[in-house]
Parts: structure tokens; sequence; C-alpha cells
């Protein structure tokens, strides 16, 4: 499994972050309707998570409002407010329409856990679900919450009650040997993963759909062993991923691949609206393609920093960077000058919901809301 090494690349995550480096892991899960219309979206039900969500809430997993008219506006922020402090190491992130989720990576890779607080910082953190091993990744559906754990030296996709009764379910195996980027989205009774190519272990990269009950795995697609398939956004049954090596973001119906755009730049991490596929690229470019794949592509950013996560609400677009202390920025959908959300701290992940947009600072150990002007 080299789970060990696993955690190390994930909490790696955080150097390259500073150094300005260009390899992350991504989760691309966090959405409910950006509109706030409380439909089932992205994470399902109300949810958006890790990119999941709540009845308004956008990450980079699901489907939102296409949002692209009216001009072009500069995004507009209030002051940072705390939700939460003292975490070890908050990663993913989620939301429903009333509370925040997080996944703690922990002081080592025994120690994760799954953690929850109102939007508005009141009431107390609760825990989920502790200790995890491995824990990474979020995705919100319904009443539950899902997330990749290992346990008995396998990797699982697990599910839980979002108020942290109950046990724990597992849901897929990874299989024997077949190791985890963390990349899964989920939407409603949908949800898919990404496993990583292995040219040691003769292993190719693979994308799977099932339910989230756990029930009907298909492979949508299988790549050589040096390719690799990162971020992952949900479209009802159509999963759509960006393939790093290949250059380019794809989507599956359960059919055959299809490419949505090429020459994408070095793609690292997807989200959807209705009419979009929005995608972040190594040459520091913010980009989104009609997400049918026709028509051409639109530069919205040519500036950023080693942009990774990515999410979205009805009208505007965030994604973390790299650089010397990180930074979260904003751009409107349709372009125009980008601003900053917020600065240091080490961010991690970002989701939005219309109203606020929540950050994970993975340095600071905090969960953060930063209400929109």
């Amino acid at each position: 499994m080299g789970r060990s090494t696993e955690y190390a690349r994930r909490l790696a995550t955080i150097g390259l972050l500073s150094s300005s480096c260009h390899l992350v892991l991504g989760f691309e899960d966090h959405e409910v309707d950006p509109n706030g219309h409380g439909g089932d979206l992205a994470a399902g039900g109300a949810d958006a998570g890790g990119g999941g969500g709540g009845a308004d809430a956008t990450g980079g997993g699901g489907t939102g409002g296409d949002g692209g008219g009216g001009g072009c506006g500069v995004p507009s922020f209030g002051e940072q407010q705390t939700v939460a402090e003292g975490q070890a190491q908050p990663h993913e992130i989620g939301l429903d329409a009333g509370d925040v989720y997080w996944v703690n990576a922990g002081a080592n890779e025994s120690t994760g856990q799954l953690a929850r607080r109102a939007k508005d910082g009141s009431g107390r953190v609760a825990i989920v679900e502790s200790p995890i091993e491995d824990a990474i990744g979020i995705g919100l559906s319904g009443a539950r919450v899902f997330w990749i754990g290992s346990a008995t030296s396998y990797t699982y996709l697990w599910s839980k009650a979002k108020d942290g009764t109950g046990t724990a379910t597992s849901l897929f195996p990874f299989g024997n040997g077949q190791s985890f980027f963390g990349y899964m989205a989920v939407q409603g009774p949908t949800i898919a993963w990404a496993t990583k190519g292995s040219l040691a272990k003769n292993l190719p990269p693979r994308i799977y759909r099932g339910a989230s009950d756990g029930t009907g795995k298909l492979q949508l697609w299988e790549g050589t062993q040096s390719q690799q398939a990162r971020g992952l956004a949900l479209d009802g049954v159509t999963v759509y991923w960006v393939a790093y090596d290949l250059d380019g973001v794809y989507r599956s119906n359960g059919t055959t691949a299809e490419l949505v755009a090429e020459d994408a730049g070095g793609p690292s991490a997807v989200t959807l609206d209705m009419g979009h596929a929005y995608f972040t690229t190594d040459v520091g470019a913010v980009k989104r393609r009609p997400k049918d794949g026709t028509g051409t592509t639109e530069v919205l950013v040519d500036d950023a920093v080693a942009p990774r996560r990515i999410a979205i609400d009805g009208d505007t677009v965030y994604w973390v960077e790299g650089g010397a202390t990180g930074r979260v920025r904003a751009v409107s959908k349709c372009g125009g000058e980008a601003v900053d959300v917020a600065i240091d701290g080490g961010p991690f992940d970002v989701v939005a919901d219309g109203a606020s947009v929540y950050i994970s600072l993975a340095d600071a150990g905090s969960v953060v809301r930063v209400p929109k002007n």
C-alpha cells in the first residue's frame, strides 16, 4: 500500500505550496447549489463537500448556476472570520446548509479526524469520526459524509451519518497494491474516485463510478502506468477529470472517455456549473470551456502561481495558489480583475456557498470564513 509514503506526500503538499512547486494532491468534491436553491447538486442533497455542498455551496465536484450574464464585475469581500482553530492540519473542506465539515490530516498518518462546526462558528467543534488512518478527501450527500481512509492494509471509501451517530461503513476497497490519490466526488446517489498508476507495481491509473451505498462499481477509464488522473467532478452520472500527463480535461458517462479540452496547460483541478468546466493549470492559468467540449477555451486568469484547488458559486471562481505563503484568489466567471480573498496561513482547500467563502488553513491550523460583499 505504501500508506506512509502517501501520507508523507500529502503533508509535503503544504511545503510544496510554500515553495511554488507544481505537485499537489487534489480533492474535488465540494458541491452544493451555488445559487442557494437547495437542490441535489455536487455533494448531493443540500450539501457541498471537499467539494460537497449545503443548500448553497460549491467546491470542486458538481454543477451550479452558469452565472455568465450581467457583465464581469470585480468580486468584493469582507473581513476574514475564524470558524475553528487549533486543528491538526485541516485539509479538504465541505459544506451543507448549516455546517462546515473538514478533514484533519493529523500529526501522523494514524491520527486523522473528520470534524464539523456551524458555519458561523457557534457551538463547539464536533468530531464526526476519529481516529482515521490516511484521512483524505471529503464529500457530502443527504445525511451522509464520505471520505477515504485505510483499514487492515486496504484503502476504502467510507460513509457515516453527518451527525456522527452510528458506525462508519466501508464502501469500495481500492484493491491490494492499488494506492490512492484521494480524488473523489459525490453528487446525490453517485460517487466517483481515482486510483493512481505505478510503474514499479505495473498498475495503471483508473477512474471509477458507483452508487453512494457501495453498489454498482463501474470502471470508466484506464491509462498507462505513467499517466495520472487528478481532480474529479460530477454532473449527474457523468464524471469529469483532468489527465495531467495527457494535458486534457475528459469526461465519461460510462461508455467512452471524451476529450472536453485539449492542450490545457497541465491541468490540475476541475469544477462545473450548468454550462462550463472550469480548471486550473500548471502554466498559471484559470480557464473554462463549455462542458460538452464545443466552442473554445477561455482564459480567465493568466498570472496565477501554482493554482490548484478550485471552487465556484453563482458568479465567481475561486482557487488556491502556492507562493511564499499561499493565498486564495477570485475572479468573475466571465473574467476581468482577479482579487485576493485570503493571504497566508497555508491555504489548502476552498469552497463557497454564494454568501461566503470557506478556507482550510493547514499551516495556521484553522478553518475560516470570508463573507462576500
